[in-house]
């Protein structure tokens, strides 16, 4: 798998206390691009900083013989940066988005959205690092009147089953897997088997 990651001046967003590559078993990663910037006012405290989290990141990666590429951007290049970045998404790729500028990151994850059928995930680590997994939702998503009274469920409860929403909202099972799973192609719930159970959770 290719782990994309955007970086600036702290390591903790790619490694975990322990330099090991967070969201992901090292052994699985095939290939990794690491994604930066600077502006172009930015001063030498600043640009040494970037330099020394890209010496320890390069360290690490020969260190576990992984093969990486460094690319710098122009953050405030948007359309152009999102162009380059689709070409660099190839099947099951996963997307780190901790760390450096966040338009920078902006333009990652509109990549991702578009690139949905490659992506394996897109995730951002929190200060206490735990990992929040974002849904790739496009922008012009369309929900029907039914699919909306399924969300607005599984905001009031935790998690349900399929024979649980079936039976909260008077319909077969059938009509409520079939609605589930388009919601799950939509990319804001996700269906998991308890047991016997099929259990379902929404994202977002």
């Amino acid at each position: 798998m290719r782990y994309m990651a955007t970086f600036g001046c702290h390591k903790n967003h790619i490694f975990d206390k322990n330099g090991e590559i967070i969201g992901m078993d090292i052994e699985k990663i095939s290939n990794m691009i690491l994604i930066y910037s600077l502006d172009a006012d930015a001063d030498e405290k600043i640009i040494n900083i970037i330099k020394n989290t890209k010496d320890y990141i390069e360290s690490k990666l020969k260190e576990y013989n992984i093969p990486y590429l460094f690319i710098e951007v122009n953050p405030y290049e948007f359309k152009i940066n999102v162009k380059n970045f689709r070409k660099y998404i190839v099947p099951k790729t996963i997307i780190n988005l901790t760390g450096g500028k966040r338009i920078v990151g902006y333009a990652l994850f509109y990549a991702a959205i578009l690139e949905k059928e490659n992506i394996e995930k897109v995730f951002y680590v929190s200060k206490l690092g735990k990992i929040i997994e974002f849904p790739l939702i496009p922008p012009d998503i369309k929900l029907t009147e039914f699919e909306m009274k399924i969300l607005d469920l599984l905001d009031k409860e935790k998690e349900l089953s399929i024979s649980d929403i079936a039976h909260k909202l008077k319909k077969s099972l059938s009509t409520i897997s079939e609605y589930t799973s388009q919601l799950e192609k939509k990319g804001l719930i996700k269906k998991l088997s308890k047991g016997r159970k099929k259990i379902v959770k929404k994202i977002i």
